[in-house]
Formats: C-alpha cells, sequence, structure tokens
C-alpha cells in the first residue's frame, strides 16, 4: 500500500511539473483554437439572403403518374449538370459546386409541385442564381424528358434576409479541442523526451531514493 501511495505520489508530481513545464504551449494552442471558434461563430451570425420559385411538374390529370417520376426531377434539380449550365448563365461568377451547396431542393407533400429554394449572402446574386438554376432545370428536363411537362407556378420573389445567430457552443467545442490537443501534445513531447531533469525521474527511472545532490556554483 505504501509502495502504491508513493507511485501515485510520484505520477502526480511528475503530471504537475509535465503542465507546469508546457503552461505556454496550452495557454497559445488553446487561445488559438478559441480564437478560431470565437471567428467561425461570429461569421455564422452573418445575413443570408433565400428565396424560392415552386414548378409544376406533369398535367393536371397526371398526378399519380407524376409521384413515380419525381424523384428523378429532384435529382435532375440538384444535379451537376444543372448546376454547370447554371454556372455558364452566371458568366462563372459562381461556381457549380458553389450552386450546389445554394440550393435545396424538395417536392411538396402528395403533389406535383417541386420547391427550389437559394440560400446566398448576396442579396441581387440569390435571385439571380434561383433563375439561372430554374432556367437550366427547366432545359434539362426538357432534355430528358421531351415529352413531359414543366411549368412555372410563382416565380422567385424578392430575397428575404435572415441572421444566424452567434454560436456560443462551437467556442466552447474550440476551446475544448484546443484544451486536449495542447495536453496531447505536451505529453507525446515528454513521452519522446528521455532525458533526466530531477530527482522524481531518477527515482521513477532506477527505482531508487535519491540521497542527496551535488549543487552548482558558479566561482569569481
Amino acid at each position: 500500500m505504501e509502495s502504491q501511495a508513493s507511485n501515485m505520489s510520484l505520477d502526480f508530481r511528475k503530471f504537475k511539473n509535465i503542465i507546469k513545464r508546457g503552461k505556454w504551449i496550452i495557454i497559445l494552442i488553446t487561445l488559438l483554437s478559441t480564437i478560431a471558434g470565437v471567428k467561425f461563430s461570429i461569421n455564422s451570425g452573418e445575413v443570408t439572403y433565400f428565396t424560392d420559385e415552386t414548378i409544376i411538374i406533369g398535367q393536371e390529370n397526371d398526378a399519380t403518374n407524376n409521384q413515380n417520376l419525381i424523384k428523378t426531377y429532384i435529382e435532375i434539380a440538384k444535379s451537376n449538370s444543372v448546376a454547370q449550365k447554371a454556372s455558364a448563365k452566371l458568366n462563372g461568377s459562381v461556381s457549380a459546386i458553389e450552386i450546389e451547396k445554394a440550393i435545396t431542393v424538395n417536392i411538396q407533400l402528395n403533389t406535383s409541385l417541386l420547391k427550389i429554394t437559394t440560400s446566398w449572402p448576396d442579396k441581387k446574386l440569390t435571385l439571380n442564381i434561383i433563375n439561372a438554376v430554374s432556367d437550366s432545370f427547366m432545359e434539362e428536363a426538357y432534355r430528358l424528358y421531351p415529352n413531359g411537362k414543366t411549368q412555372i407556378m410563382d416565380y422567385a420573389k424578392e430575397p428575404k434576409a435572415t441572421v444566424n445567430k452567434f454560436n456560443l457552443r462551437n467556442t466552447g467545442i474550440s476551446f475544448l479541442l484546443g484544451l486536449i490537443a495542447s495536453m496531447s501534445i505536451l505529453f507525446l513531447m515528454n513521452y519522446m523526451d528521455t532525458t533526466i531533469k530531477n530527482e522524481d525521474n531518477i527515482e521513477q527511472e532506477l527505482g531508487l531514493p535519491v540521497i542527496g545532490n551535488i549543487q552548482k556554483y558558479k566561482v569569481g
């Protein structure tokens, strides 16, 4: 029991010394991680504009058959082909990848109404994107299904603004990740360091108590 208590005491002192020696590493990495989290949270509070457009798929008396095709039309609207065409209509000001991320496509339950929604930080560009996507979708749908019918029911209106709230959770997670990362780096550095620095290292490595030490003095 006494040996166990002694080992625990040594482990605690070793842990304390590691933290003491590397406190600036912990402070720096944790601080940088927290700052990144704050910046990300502030950016998440930026204004985003959104608008949508509703498209009718097929004939009025063909609603049942449309349900069988609706998933296909959704995939067409979300496809890279539509995004590429929309990007070209915008003269490349927004890339196809950005367009794919900016739009969401949904079908209204038990209807043949396809809704395309666009969100973007710029008000004017939000409207331009949805118009380009809508036109490109109509073209691509006609190319794939020449005998099908698609028509716009509700055109996109003036984009509305929404503000994402400051996300305190991101900051807290960033702080914890920074703390964990800094501690991990510190203990890894200590594990790789095989030099003996103090009496505790000697006792731990050799299993022998230190009776005394010789002090170093400067002469003159």
